[in-house]
C-alpha cells in the first residue's frame, strides 16, 4: 500500500506540473513588437525594366526571446511563443519630391532569412497608389508566420520592386514593421 501511495503521489505531481505549465503558456498575453527600422537607400532608375529589381537590402540584430523576456518580466520566453506575424508596415521616403515617391512604383515585396533559417520567404508585398505619396501604410490580412525566422538573431531583409515610371535620383526608404507575437 506504500508503495502504491508514493507512485500515485508522483504521478499526481506530475500531471499537476505538465498542467501547470500548460496553464501558464495559455496565458501568455500576445503582444505587439516594433522591430528596429529598415533603411535603405535606392540607387536613381533611369529606365523601367520589364521585371521587378533588387532595391536593397538590410541585416539586423533582433534577439526575440530577449523582447519577449522583458515584455514579460521574465515570466514567459520565444518558447512560449506560437505564432508571429506582422501586423503593420509603414514605408516612408524621406528625400521624396514630386517627380521621385512612392508612385514611381507599381508595388514593393520584402523577402526575409536569418542566421537560424536560411530559406528566404516573402514578408510583405505591397501594391502603391498611383498618387504622389510619401508614406504608405499597410496592416497585412495574411501575413505568413515568420517566427521560425526569429530563432535566430541575425535577420536578413531583400527589398524588390517593380517599377511603374523611371526615378531620377536616389531614394532613401524607411520600412517600419510592427510584429504580432502569440
Amino acid at each position: 500500500m506504500k508503495k502504491f501511495s508514493v507512485t500515485l503521489g508522483v504521478a499526481v505531481m506530475v500531471l499537476l506540473s505538465v498542467s501547470c505549465t500548460k496553464t501558464l503558456l495559455s496565458l501568455f498575453p500576445g503582444f505587439d513588437v516594433k522591430v528596429p527600422d529598415m533603411q535603405v537607400t535606392i540607387p536613381a532608375i533611369p529606365i523601367v525594366p520589364a521585371d521587378e529589381v533588387e532595391l536593397g537590402s538590410f541585416s539586423m540584430h533582433f534577439n526575440l526571446d530577449s523582447t519577449i523576456k522583458s515584455n514579460t518580466s521574465n515570466v514567459f520566453s520565444i518558447s512560449s511563443v506560437s505564432s508571429m506575424k506582422i501586423s503593420q508596415v509603414q514605408v516612408t521616403l524621406s528625400n521624396g519630391n514630386v517627380l521621385n515617391n512612392l508612385s514611381n512604383f507599381e508595388s514593393v515585396r520584402i523577402l526575409i532569412s536569418s542566421s537560424y533559417n536560411a530559406t528566404e520567404t516573402e514578408l510583405v508585398n505591397l501594391s502603391f497608389p498611383t498618387t504622389e505619396s510619401y508614406t504608405y501604410t499597410s496592416s497585412p490580412t495574411n501575413a505568413p508566420d515568420i517566427l521560425g525566422y526569429y530563432y535566430g538573431t541575425e535577420i536578413r531583409y531583400r527589398l524588390f520592386g517593380k517599377l511603374r515610371k523611371p526615378t531620377t535620383t536616389s531614394l532613401n526608404l524607411t520600412m517600419g514593421v510592427t510584429l504580432r507575437v502569440n
